[in-house]
């Protein structure tokens, strides 16, 4: 009787928790909210529909669990800090532009009174103008790295170690930095100096464009969307255009401080923004500022962005950027005016990932001035990396390598149905590196061992079912066995099922504004011998390959004769780019 007079107890007690439970949920879920922000609003306002705050950052500061902040158009110059996190995937805090509108967070101010000097333009702008940061004032290199001239000294920083994180525009369009004022010479250049009292003064060459009459903004705000508080999580970033941010160079064993970035959180999602003109990175999902928890961090969603003209990387990301999905972004420009660069200059580069997936990106215009001293490669997995997968992307236009996979040896990386015109696909002293189903159009396989740095040789890495036009992969460790071999590539000699066709097959690839499309030719009297070979895993359009697909390359559905593939469509962020890059800001 006891007994069961106990047991009845407990049960109450469960009982009551259970409701606690639901009761407090429910409290949390009535107490969600939107909070809107305009340009129009005040910070002194409610934040609710019909009377928003006038800055994110007073959002921000709001928000809780659960909460959405929507940003009605406009231009904020502000930097936005967020204070706390979500609690869950059910609880986020979500920053997002009001649907249709366009939404700028600007870390530029505008910059007026311009004097005409000759050939040039002249304006001095006070050490107040800046706040606590003067951008023209500082080295774009890491603050902790200046230790003599060796590479790893300046963070790897190899050239341009003169550059600042200033930056100039006009009309949208960025301006470059000249170490003397012999290169004011070139239009759409400029330089700064500054006095002992702070005051900075910009001397610039608008070409045929008087200043006075058109927006000319400068670089003020080292980021944009950066919480200093590492270690938050479950935030999405929706729907921003974000621009003229002037963080530092900086290599991957220190915090990399981006345009945006978590800061050593977990479970964000960053989609549909644009970021245009970060000094150093535009994404960074790298190393924190400080404490956070190093096991559950990654897990990111960062898709559908437009990223361009940024001057050291699209995307960069060390463990911290583990179980992650890279997806449908595009990243091109980057390092487009070749003012400083080195080791850390890509596209996408990660360090110490893991499970993490990069697939149906667009990578195109990656730039160095010197691709044999200083990188620029398309996606570049550096160091401990393990475990990810690399698919269905497009590269095209890259000046260093295309694809680089290098230092790895904890376990396989994937590189599978991605389509890669130009450029090397390179491997240095990593392992098991898995290349299967790509198409690789001048782009030659090359391997290094890096024996100067201590590092073990190439090992494990295989290369099938690709198709190589023009190039092929050059002799090594690494095996190769059943590729595709069209317009004058060639197997190695003793290549097992290698498959050559002489015919040539005519490649074309085709940007417009709206989508990138393929096409090339498949000799029909000779496609016979290339069917009845069993195909394995999914193609570049997600569908199964089947005992009757084409098994060479990315694409399943391959027919006799010309093939049309349209391989990356833009999201409607591509067009605003162009459109900020063709005028003023509004405001």
């Amino acid at each position: 009787m006891i007994g069961a007079l106990v047991d009845y107890s407990s049960t109450m007690n469960r009982c009551r928790a259970v409701i606690f439970y639901f009761v407090a949920l429910s409290s949390c879920v009535a107490e969600s909210r939107e909070i809107f922000v305009a340009k129009y609003g005040a910070d002194t306002s409610s934040g609710d529909a019909e009377s928003p705050f006038l800055t994110i950052q007073r959002a921000a500061d709001v928000a809780h669990p659960g909460d959405t902040i929507t940003v009605r158009a406009g231009v904020y110059r502000e930097r936005i800090d967020p204070p706390r996190g979500g609690a869950s995937e059910a609880q986020r805090i979500v920053y997002r532009a009001e649907p249709g509108a366009d939404v700028r967070i600007v870390g530029s101010e505008r910059a007026a009174d311009w004097e005409r000097d000759g050939d040039h333009w002249r304006a001095v702008l006070p050490r107040s103008f800046f706040g606590s940061l003067n951008p023209f004032a500082t080295l774009v290199r890491h603050p902790k790295f200046v230790k003599g001239d060796n590479d790893d000294g300046w963070g790897w920083l190899r050239y341009g170690r003169w550059a600042h994180l200033g930056d100039v525009y006009i009309n949208g369009e960025g301006l470059t930095e000249q170490e003397t004022d012999a290169g004011l010479a070139s239009p759409l250049t400029w330089r700064a100096t500054v006095d002992e009292e702070g005051a900075t003064t910009i001397t610039a060459n608008f070409g045929d464009k008087d200043p006075n009459a058109e927006c000319v903004e400068v670089n003020v705000r080292p980021t944009a969307f950066y919480p200093s508080k590492p270690g938050l999580s479950f935030i999405t970033l929706q729907g921003f255009t974000i621009m003229h941010v002037a963080c530092h160079w900086a290599p991957p064993i220190e915090e990399q401080v981006a345009a945006v970035g978590p800061n050593g959180g977990h479970h964000w999602i960053i989609e549909d923004n644009t970021i245009l003109y970060a000094k150093g990175v535009g994404i960074s999902l790298g190393v924190p500022s400080g404490p956070a928890d190093h096991e559950s961090s990654g897990h990111h969603i960062v898709r559908s962005n437009m990223i361009m003209r940024c001057g050291q990387a699209g995307i960069v990301g060390h463990g911290w950027s583990s179980r992650s999905t890279i997806s449908r972004n595009s990243i091109e420009e980057i390092n487009y005016r070749r003012e400083f660069g080195g080791a850390e200059t890509g596209g996408i580069k990660f360090h110490h990932a893991h499970d993490t997936i990069i697939e149906n990106n667009l990578i195109r215009k990656i730039c160095t001035l010197d691709p044999q001293t200083s990188n620029g490669d398309g996606i570049w997995l550096d160091a401990g990396n393990y475990e990810n997968v690399v698919r269905n992307n497009v590269i095209l236009e890259v000046e260093g390598n295309a694809i680089l996979m290098e230092a790895n040896w904890v376990g396989a990386n994937y590189i599978e149905n991605n389509v890669v015109i130009g450029s090397r696909l390179a491997t240095y002293s990593a392992c098991d590196t898995v290349w299967r189903y790509n198409l690789f159009v001048d782009a030659p396989g090359v391997w290094v061992n890096q024996d100067d740095l201590g590092r073990p040789p190439v090992g494990g890495a295989v290369w099938y079912k690709n198709i190589f036009i023009r190039r092929g992969v050059a002799e090594g460790p690494d095996s190769t066995h059943e590729n595709l071999y069209l317009g004058g590539a060639q197997p190695r000699d003793d290549e097992p099922n290698a498959v050559v066709m002489l015919a040539d097959p005519h490649f074309m690839i085709d940007l417009d504004d709206e989508q990138v499309t393929v096409s090339f030719d498949i000799d029909p009297a000779s496609f016979h011998e290339l069917r009845g070979k069993a195909g394995e895993g999914i193609d570049f359009y997600g569908n199964q390959r089947g005992s009757d697909d084409f098994v060479y390359g990315p694409f399943a559905n391959v027919v006799p004769g010309r093939n049309v593939m349209h391989v990356f469509r833009y999201s409607d962020r591509h067009a605003l780019v162009r459109k900020v890059l063709l005028r003023a800001t509004d405001e």
